[in-house]
């Protein structure tokens, strides 16, 4: 059984765990990722906002 795992987020001033994706942030000449970083689980209209020193923040999309 494999675990996904949890990453904690600032989600409307709590501090909550969500489940963490893989990024690829980069591919070799061969279509192979080389590099890539973990990121928690958006929901729809939701954005990531990465805070130096703290945990990330999640928040709403304005539209």
């Amino acid at each position: 059984m494999r675990f996904s795992p949890m990453l904690r987020v600032e989600v409307g001033g709590q501090i909550v765990r969500r489940v963490g994706e893989v990024e690829i942030l980069a591919h070799d000449p061969l279509g192979r990722p080389t590099i890539a970083r973990m990121r928690p689980q958006l929901l729809a209209g939701e954005v990531l906002r990465e805070r130096l020193g703290t945990i990330p923040e999640i928040i709403q999309e304005r539209r």
